[in-house]
C-alpha cells in the first residue's frame, strides 16, 4: 500500500481507515481475483471479487452527493441469498434479508464478505 501523506500527522480515524486488517485482506487475498461490476445503475455501483477462501467480497458504491437509503435485491447483482453477510469496515456480521437495505453516506461505500 502507498500513503503519500504523513503517517506521524494522521488523526485516529484516518489510521483506522488505513489499518483496518479485514479492509486489506481482502485487497490482498490471496487469490488475486479483480473486482468487477456486477451491477451499476443510476448512482449505485455494486463491484465484486472473488477471494480465496470462496466468500465474495462485495462493495456498494454510493455515487450520489447526498445519504441515500438503498434497498438492493440480491438478485439483481446475480447473488444468491448468502448464508451469511460480514460488514468488513465495522468487523460485524449483520443481519440478512432477501434484500440488502443500508444508509450509504455521499460517496461511500458498503464492503461485505458475503458467503
Amino acid at each position: 500500500m502507498m500513503i503519500g501523506c504523513d503517517l506521524s500527522k494522521i488523526d485516529a480515524f484516518t489510521y483506522n481507515l488505513l489499518a483496518n486488517h479485514k479492509v486489506n485482506a481482502i485487497n490482498q487475498d490471496a487469490l488475486g481475483s479483480p473486482a468487477r461490476v456486477i451491477y451499476h445503475e443510476d448512482d449505485i455501483m455494486v463491484w465484486a471479487k472473488l477471494l480465496e477462501t470462496g466468500e465474495r467480497a462485495i462493495g456498494i458504491f454510493n455515487l450520489q452527493n447526498e445519504d441515500r437509503d438503498l434497498t438492493l435485491p440480491w438478485s439483481t447483482c446475480g447473488i444468491e441469498e448468502p448464508q451469511y453477510i460480514f460488514d468488513a469496515w465495522r468487523h460485524l456480521y449483520v443481519d440478512k434479508d432477501q434484500d440488502f437495505r443500508s444508509r450509504i453516506v455521499a460517496h461511500g461505500v458498503e464492503l461485505l464478505v458475503l458467503r
